[in-house]
């Protein structure tokens, strides 16, 4: 659970999976009056980030998370929204990035923040080119070869998992039962021998 502070702060609190929440954690203490907090997986990497609208400074925001629910500094998405008072993530473009949109009170806009970042490196980048993942658009099946695969992860475009396969072998072809997916975009996270490499998958 994210939480926005009207004073300085953002923080979170991890749930055990019963509705039992663990102590307080920070994301930042060095916000300006914060308005609105959302958890988007902005980066692609798997990991849910935290977006942030504060109205003291008009600073739209995110910060990233290391993987174990540690958050980097505050990135600066935009400065010129006039007392922002919201914020949310989704794949406005539909390129499989996560975009941002915000509405602000005292310019009476809501506007999007195209996420324009490459998160994969140029070793990365080969081994996409390598990497086969058909048919696509799909409606039961995906077959996914060319590399020494380890563990597949499925995620939604709000950056939640929704299916995990991992291979014994490093096998290097692995089909996919999708048919238990709704019809929408996903992405697909390849972890490889060598690198971990990020697919767009159309679910029809």
């Amino acid at each position: 659970m994210l939480f926005a502070s009207t004073t300085e702060d953002i923080s979170w609190y991890e749930n055990d999976g019963t509705g039992i929440f663990a102590p307080r954690q920070f994301v930042t203490m060095a916000i300006f009056s914060a308005k609105s907090v959302y958890a988007a997986d902005i980066d692609g990497d798997g990991d849910m980030d935290v977006l942030s609208a504060s109205s003291g400074d008009n600073v739209i925001a995110w910060y990233e998370n290391d993987g174990t629910g540690n958050f980097g500094a505050l990135q600066t998405i935009s400065t010129t929204a006039n007392s922002p008072r919201s914020i949310y993530a989704a794949d406005i473009y539909g390129d499989g990035d996560i975009d941002v949109l915000s509405a602000s009170l005292y310019d009476d806009r809501i506007a999007w923040y195209e996420n324009a970042s490459n998160t994969l490196s140029v070793d990365a980048n080969e081994l996409n080119n390598e990497l086969l993942v058909y048919p696509n658009p799909a409606t039961n099946q995906i077959t996914i070869t060319n590399l020494a695969l380890q563990k597949i992860e499925i995620y939604d475009l709000t950056g939640r998992l929704v299916k995990s396969v991992s291979t014994i072998n490093n096998e290097e072809t692995i089909r996919i039962d999708i048919s238990s997916l709704h019809a929408a975009s996903y992405l697909i996270k390849v972890i490889t021998d060598k690198a971990v490499v990020t697919k767009k998958l159309i679910k029809t």
